[in-house]
């Protein structure tokens, strides 16, 4: 890998060559896009206020992402870039391919396109998902293979994802309200026993959490988002 973290390297130093303060400014604020934190606002609004079955997919997707995203990581191991001669703009732990951010945008805004059907959410996913990927370049923390893996994986996970929610959605609604719960918290569980990372188990905990919270609410509640 070292041809290849070399001229990362140098594209990652041309980039940032261009930029300044200002620009630093701006790319913070786009990279937050991928940010954890802006998925805990993105998930309820879109839960509550938009669809609850769209809400549902979004969740289990993004939180499914996340903790692959970990484990990806842990499996290729490869650093990220090196300061210096590369400015880290922000602050990033852990290995680096494939991108959390950029996966993390591919998987979250492709499935809203996927779902909405509409031309103009393409391409503002479109736009989006790219502004990220440059943006973990120009800040310093992400090589372009870093980011071109982010890419990758997120495809075929939504892909994937897509593909085998009809089938999913249809053999749940066969099962029991005990069998559901039992699920819900199992599946986490036997994934962090057979993979113990802490990322991936902070994760795996929210993704018991909202399948969990979203069995009450639809048995206890049964809110509608229209």
């Amino acid at each position: 890998m070292g041809g290849i973290e070399s001229w990362g390297t140098a594209a990652i130093l041309r980039l940032q060559a261009l930029g300044g303060p200002g620009a630093d400014a701006i790319f913070r604020l786009i990279t937050f896009l991928g940010d954890e934190q802006f998925y805990l606002l993105l998930l309820p609004f879109v839960y509550w206020c938009v669809d609850k079955r769209l809400g549902l997919g979004l969740g289990l997707l993004v939180l499914g992402s996340n903790t692959a995203n970990q484990w990806l990581k842990h499996l290729c191991g490869l650093p990220r870039p090196p300061s210096p001669p590369v400015r880290h703009v922000v602050e990033e732990a852990g290995f680096g391919l494939p991108s959390g951010h950029t996966q993390a945008v591919t998987v979250a805004f492709g499935y809203l396109a996927v779902r909405l059907q509409r031309l103009w959410v393409h391409g503002v996913a479109a736009v989006l998902v790219l502004l990220v990927a440059l943006s973990r370049l120009y800040l310093g923390v992400h090589y372009p293979h870093d980011v071109l893996g982010g890419l990758v994986a997120g495809y075929v996970l939504l892909w994937a994802f897509v593909k085998a929610w009809p089938l999913c959605a249809s053999l749940w609604q066969r099962l029991g309200r005990s069998l559901r719960y039992s699920l819900a918290l199992l599946v986490p569980a036997v994934a962090v026993a057979l993979w113990p990372l802490d990322e991936a188990a902070s994760s795996l905990g929210a993704l018991a959490g909202f399948g969990v919270g979203a069995l009450l609410e639809a048995t206890t509640r049964g809110f509608g988002s229209e």
